[in-house]
């Protein structure tokens, strides 16, 4: 896997993120949760997140993925309305 790349997973909420830290480590992400397998979102974010808090910072990875998922859903959608007006001339 390109170690500069995010990379979907296996659903469209689910992204492996490289870490800008620890080379050669990539973290699963899924925004459903949100979760995320770094250090740093076990121990600052999700206490948040299980106390029904919004947590201070989210972690990158999951900040990285939702940018992603959000360039990902414009393109999808912008083609489906693109689509649809070719098919209503």
């Amino acid at each position: 896997m390109d170690e500069q790349r995010i990379v979907h997973g296996d659903s469209p909420l689910r992204f492996f993120v490289p870490s800008r830290t620890v080379g050669g480590e990539t973290y699963l992400v899924d925004l459903a949760g949100p979760v995320c397998q770094c250090r740093w979102f076990q121990t600052s974010v999700a206490p948040s997140l299980r106390r029904g808090e919004k947590p201070r910072k989210m972690c990158y990875h999951v900040l990285a993925a939702r940018e992603e998922f959000t360039d990902w859903a414009i393109k999808a959608f912008a083609q489906q309305e693109k689509n649809t007006h070719a098919q209503t001339k």
